[in-house]
């Protein structure tokens, strides 16, 4: 099943979605799984560190904040460095203050 939809679906049934990629890491799925309601974007490089997304989520949630400011503050570093820099921050700046401004739907 394609990752957005299970986000879509996952939010539909309050329910966080915590996406764990390999083979879509791209800015492109980045952006559309946050479109869609996901929580996080964890790559599987990051596996080791499952629990910590798990947490960040449920917290963030426990204090009604978003997700995603944890997200930026724990794996920006790590896109930054797969996607070539900071470019992919920049050229969707507006769509990501947004987004982390907003609480997520759950």
């Amino acid at each position: 099943m394609n990752p957005s939809v299970m986000a879509i679906i996952a939010n539909k049934n309050n329910i966080p979605a915590i996406m764990l990629t390999a083979h879509a890491l791209s800015e492109e799925s980045l952006k559309r799984s946050a479109e869609n309601g996901a929580s996080y974007f964890a790559p599987k490089d990051e596996i080791n560190n499952i629990d910590l997304f798990v947490a960040d989520v449920l917290e963030a949630l426990e204090k009604k904040k978003n997700p995603w400011v944890k997200w930026f503050e724990r794996l920006g570093g790590f896109y930054d460095k797969r996607f070539h820099g900071t470019n992919w921050r920049e050229q969707e700046k507006k769509f990501w203050e947004e987004k982390s401004k907003k609480l997520p739907p759950i």
